[in-house]
């Protein structure tokens, strides 16, 4: 990229760390700078006319005056503009900017932008409309592609103090292409459709919606690079870390205020002073007990899922008591699945996969799947469908495959879907390894994931949580939504108690909400017929659910005429990066293990890490996690109990995780609906088979 096509604003490094301080609710402080208004009450000037840097309000968001000013306004058209002066010939008005809030935050917003454009590489907007400027990052860069670090403001009103304040997030890293587009054209033949975002002279847009400008000027738009971008122009996509995030996050932050923010002129318009919101006592707990001790084999509990499992064996053994397992694998990987073999069997590593998983596991050779062309979908199914199983046995596939994870070629992508419906039709479920992976020094310790992933697929149960089981119904949505075919997808996970164990699964389109409203009913009308005394129902879902997606739910329960409580938590699967505290008293930053946040409105901060004490040095420092809790009877939701139990359970499925040791922080409940999501789109059918809606056949 042309060096004087962006501005190249480099960010600096932060001094390192001082030494750990004792930690005491003095440390904890969020992302937020709290200010006062330079002016309380501010004269505006509205009218009806639409005009270019005019910010458009509904009426009703204005002062009470504002009706009797504009009495002629369109119920279906309820909207006023204004440039926040009271220069123009509409109507003026006096803005009480710890009133009228809404009207408060857009100002700043404006001005905040017109402050800080000439500091950035690019300007744009999020799609909550809040500033976020981009850096350019040298050190970040490559000679195939530019980064830059990306930051959002957002000001928001206290309602405890009545008054503003600036919340600061680092957003991370994006990309852009080094050649404009007039080159990636005339050298690298790019197929414009291709394109999503792109930058034009310090601003982002839509590549649908660029001006007319910028077409005469190609050679000054730069795409913003996204997965198939990279494959398709043959570039390494950089690995995101999330080992230190918390850590990064403090120190990206404070170096931004203190290069960009700390200045006389952003103070003009945001005059902080106070430095950083400290955390109230009153908005900050702790679950009690955060040990998450788990129950293994025989009744045994620990803590170390790995070396537990070893030594007691799962919580609950498969049923099936002969497993004949073989090898799907083309005929170029013969020598990778010989070796697979051998560390199934432990002639290599340090595990035995039947001594681990206690599953009587045969290997029945003749069942061997052997392909010879590029695409053995075909060669599979032809196979599978003939081939005589013994009905006293269940079988299990491992499958080494040529296509890693990321393969950027969707039809290659497509082939490891397409086997595993395959072979659900079948009632097999399956292993699939790499063949990368195999050949490489620390493919034994990946043994022990194939084993409680293994355990898990054939009906047994790893570990379960070690708490007492109470009488309500889980139910955990997760969603994703396919490239491919532009369509999200809902998965579901029914979990008949609370010990972390799941009874069903399915999935269905995002935009069928009777789909998610019958499956809610259906699954309590179940778990009502098996536990008449059922005491409430708690819906996981990955975000907040919208009225669309509520209303159908609530009806069929009212249908059902059960009058029992619904308890909703939101709980947003992307890990929060605008909602943060900071522990300023340890070195790592994050706060310990189990603390919860009250953020106001039923939201709250959830952390899910390593760190117990005040001294733990940690290798992974996560982020929060964002929940919000909603319920058909709100005064539940204001018993602090309660809300400690339904945080507390949230915890515990974070620890639920049976495809790995390491558990991330995300629960299950909707981590693995998500999963299920994310593969069911490749099917051909257009229903689970019965047998994956009862197996852990995805993980």
């Amino acid at each position: 990229m042309k060096s004087n096509a962006l501005n190249e604003t480099i960010l600096e490094k932060e001094p390192a760390e001082a030494a750990s301080k004792s930690i005491t609710p003095t440390w904890l402080t969020y992302n937020i700078l709290p200010f006062c208004h330079p002016e309380v009450k501010k004269e505006m000037c509205f009218t009806t006319e639409k005009r270019e840097g005019c910010i458009r309000f509904r009426i009703d968001k204005l002062p009470g005056i504002a009706r009797t000013l504009f009495p002629h306004l369109k119920k279906d058209e309820p909207f006023v503009y204004t440039d926040f002066t009271s220069s123009g010939t509409g109507k003026h008005m006096t803005v009480d900017m710890n009133d009228q809030t809404a009207i408060a935050n857009a100002y700043y917003h404006q001005r905040i932008m017109e402050t800080l454009k000439d500091t950035a590489s690019v300007c744009t907007r999020n799609f909550l409309h809040d500033p976020q400027f981009w850096y350019h990052s040298r050190e970040d860069s490559t000679n195939d592609f530019m980064a830059y670090h990306k930051f959002t403001l957002h000001v928001q009103h206290d309602h405890k103090r009545n008054g503003p304040e600036l919340e600061i997030t680092y957003d991370g890293l994006s990309y852009t292409t080094t050649l404009p587009l007039s080159g990636l054209i005339s050298e690298a033949q790019l197929d414009i459709q291709l394109l999503h975002q792109v930058i034009f002279r310090k601003r982002l847009y839509l590549y649908t919606r660029l001006p007319d400008t910028a077409m005469y000027h190609t050679d000054e738009i730069y795409p913003v690079l996204h997965r198939e971008l990279f494959n398709i122009l043959n570039i390494t996509i950089p690995r995101k870390s999330i080992l230190l995030k918390y850590p990064e996050m403090y120190s990206k932050i404070n170096t931004y205020v203190k290069k960009y923010l700390d200045t006389g002129e952003f103070r003009k318009v945001i005059p902080f002073t106070a430095g950083w919101k400290k955390v109230d006592s009153s908005e900050c707990f702790r679950i009690r007990n955060t040990a998450s001790e788990l129950v293994f084999g025989e009744g045994n509990t620990g803590l170390d899922v790995l070396n537990s499992i070893r030594n007691h064996g799962p919580h609950r053994l498969s049923p099936y008591r002969n497993v004949k397992f073989f090898f799907i694998y083309s005929n170029d990987d013969k020598t990778r699945a010989e070796e697979l073999y051998q560390y199934i069997i432990r002639k290599k590593g340090f595990i035995h996969l039947s001594e681990f998983t206690k599953l009587p596991m045969h290997y029945t050779k003749e069942l061997n799947i052997i392909t010879f062309g590029p695409n053995p979908v075909e060669e599979i199914g032809e196979r599978i469908s003939h081939v005589s199983l013994d009905p006293e046995c269940s079988h299990f596939a491992f499958y080494v495959s040529p296509y890693g994870k990321f393969e950027p070629d969707p039809v290659k992508r497509t082939i490891y879907y397409q086997i595993k419906e395959l072979l659900l039709r079948r009632d097999i479920s399956m292993q699939a390894i790499e063949r990368d992976h195999i050949l490489s020094e620390g493919f034994k310790y990946f043994i022990s994931n194939i084993g409680i992933a293994t355990i898990a697929k054939l009906g047994g149960i790893p570990w379960r949580l070690n708490q007492e089981v109470e009488k309500e119904l889980i139910v955990g949505f997760g969603a994703f939504c396919t490239q491919q075919y532009k369509r999200k997808y809902i998965g579901s996970a029914f979990c008949f108690s609370n010990d972390g164990t799941f009874r069903e699964f399915d999935c269905f389109p995002a935009d069928e909400t009777w789909a998610l409203a019958g499956t809610v009913a259906d699954a309590l009308q179940r778990y009502r017929n098996e536990k008449p005394d059922v005491e409430r129902l708690i819906i996981h879902f990955y975000k907040k659910m919208s009225e669309k997606e509520l209303l159908p739910i609530e009806k069929k329960l009212r249908e059902l005429h059960l009058g029992i409580p619904v308890i909703i938590i939101s709980i947003y699967k992307t890990l929060s990066e605008n909602h943060l505290v900071f522990d300023n008293g340890y070195k790592q930053k994050m706060p310990l293990n189990g603390s919860y946040f009250h953020l106001g409105n039923h939201r709250y901060l959830l952390c899910v890490n390593q760190r117990d004490n005040e001294t733990s040095v940690v290798k992974t420092c996560p982020l929060p996690l964002k929940l919000e809790l909603l319920s058909n009877d709100a005064t539940l939701l204001d018993d602090p109990e309660l809300v400690e139990r339904l945080i507390k359970q949230v915890y515990s499925f974070c620890f639920m995780h049976w495809r790995t040791v390491k558990q991330p922080p995300i629960p299950v409940t909707v981590r693995y609906p998500e999963m299920l999501a994310q593969m069911f789109p490749w099917f051909e059918s257009e229903a689970l088979p019965e047998y994956g809606k009862k197996t852990l056949w995805f993980l």
